[in-house]
């Protein structure tokens, strides 16, 4: 269960960076942390975990500071 929170953690960063545009890359990389926290939990990898909430933090902020969470509504 552990590898496959890992390989698609994985493959979200890949789609990510596949986006066009940036709210898009930021949303799916917000859903790749997300998995990537759960990883290093499930390893009590402390590293993984406090970079990834770093990461969605930003990614949070971004959408909040840039008014792209009111055209979502």
């Amino acid at each position: 269960m552990t590898n496959i929170l890992g390989w698609m953690a994985s493959a979200l960063v890949l789609l990510g960076m596949t986006m066009k545009t940036m709210p898009k890359l930021r949303a799916i990389n917000s859903i790749s942390c997300i998995l990537w926290i759960a990883y290093g939990i499930a390893r009590h990898d402390a590293p993984v975990v406090c970079v990834n909430v770093a990461l969605l933090l930003a990614h949070a902020h971004w959408f909040y500071t840039s008014g792209e969470l009111k055209k979502w509504r």
